[in-house]
């Protein structure tokens, strides 16, 4: 028990496309909060919401066809993509809550495992392992914070 021989190996570094997609998940968080500060109060809400979304749409497709079937992210992105695109504020607020219950999901089921064990079933780095649990708490504000925004919008009569 505890011996060298029952240790999981972590991989010491990753492809060039997984750095490329490591580096996204920072990127959009940033971008995620700079267009709630930008635009928390301007019309130009929709379009930068609906820029964000379409990208995880995009991103959550790609995810579903190249490794990942269980993905469904298209799905409430893509309702976010939607409302934002087709002027229709209900549709976004549902989306962005089911967007902020899918992060909610998956904190659920490995926010609380050790960041080796994360790197080691994620077959990633350390590093990585690190960004993704990052990833997962940020979205959970940033996806309450753009729920809550909606909604406030909406509550008090602000153009959509």
């Amino acid at each position: 028990m505890g011996s060298d021989d029952t240790k999981k190996e972590l991989r010491a570094s990753l492809t060039p496309i997984e750095n490329f997609f490591m580096l996204l998940m920072v990127g959009s968080q940033v971008c995620g909060y700079a267009m709630i500060v930008a635009y928390h109060d301007s019309d130009f809400l929709r379009q930068g919401l609906y820029r964000l979304a379409l990208f995880h749409t995009l991103w959550a497709v790609r995810n579903f066809v190249t490794d990942r079937p269980q993905e469904r992210g298209m799905i409430t992105y893509g309702c976010v993509a939607g409302g934002c695109f087709l002027k229709r504020e209900m549709l976004a607020i549902i989306g962005a809550v089911l967007v902020w219950a899918s992060f909610l999901f998956v904190f659920s089921k490995v926010g609380s495992w050790p960041l080796g064990k994360l790197a080691h079933v994620s077959k990633k780095t350390l590093l990585w392992a690190k960004v993704y649990s990052f990833y997962l708490y940020s979205n959970l504000i940033i996806w309450l914070a753009i729920g809550g925004l909606l909604v406030y919008r909406k509550q008090s009569g602000m153009e959509w």
